[in-house]
């Protein structure tokens, strides 16, 4: 063989090269899509999809700071906007907190009923499955009331002490 014609096999090798292995990293990447959204854990998409998105927050807390109970109730608003129709609301919830209660209108005054609840404890995403779609572009107001305890993990909303100089908690 030529060196003329191995230089150009050895062109035409490296281009192949370079495009099989980009292809080969696309199908990967669209493989690791499709891992996050079958839930397999080594895989977990914490994000919260786009179909919604918060515009303000009304957050009330209620603290118990009893010595025998270090609880919390509360509620929160949010007004978001939704960019896609859905028929669901996924929101992140901790894992200390218990949701009681759920309401979802819109700006039409078209309250929506949540037909099922389930929660996802290693995301800590809580998932709603409304009983309508709510279609592109409303202004929608979930309503939550949520109760938990004050846990000392450092997480969220917790409990703390300290001692002072005296010796007093």
């Amino acid at each position: 063989m030529g060196a003329h014609r191995k230089k150009w096999l050895l062109i035409l090798f490296i281009i192949f090269h370079c495009t099989w292995t980009y292809r080969i990293s696309d199908d990967v990447e669209t493989n690791s899509s499709r891992i996050q959204r079958i839930g397999e854990d080594e895989k977990i998409d914490y994000r919260l999809p786009k179909t919604i998105v918060p515009e303000h927050y009304e957050i009330i807390l209620s603290p118990n700071l009893d010595e025998d109970d270090f609880s919390l109730r509360g509620s929160v608003k949010i007004r978001a906007r939704v960019a896609t129709d859905t028929d669901a609301v996924v929101l992140h919830v901790g894992k200390y907190l218990e949701v009681k209660s759920a309401t979802i209108n819109d700006t039409n005054a078209d309250e929506y009923t949540v037909t099922d609840m389930k929660y996802h404890e290693k995301s800590e995403k809580l998932f709603m499955k409304l009983n309508n779609s709510v279609p592109k572009g409303s202004l929608m107001t979930i309503a939550i009331q949520f109760e938990g305890d004050l846990m000392e993990h450092m997480i969220g909303f917790y409990k703390s002490s300290y001692v002072d100089k005296n010796g007093n908690l």
